[in-house]
């Protein structure tokens, strides 16, 4: 169940990461496409959540915990978050 209302999604299917709904940072969704078909994700959603201190990435049940964190990165390279 997710915090809140998301600002962004990302939506995981057939080895692709598109933007489903909101805003993200061309490089971010350009990248989690690249990670998506290099590992073969088949499907799942990753919500960008605004917080006091920038945006949080919660993920669907569908994505494998392994992945989070490099998710995390990416967000972290193209967001200007630090």
């Amino acid at each position: 169940m997710l915090s809140r209302q998301p600002d962004f999604t990302l939506r995981l299917e057939s080895g692709q990461a598109k933007l489903w709904q909101g805003k993200a940072p061309s490089g971010f969704v350009s990248d989690c496409n690249d990670l998506a078909r290099n590992e073969s994700l088949e499907v799942g959603l990753i919500f960008g959540i605004r917080r006091d201190r920038g945006y949080v990435l919660e993920f669907s049940a569908e994505v494998p915990e392994r992945y989070h964190q490099t998710f995390r990165n990416l967000w972290q390279i193209h967001s200007g978050q630090n």
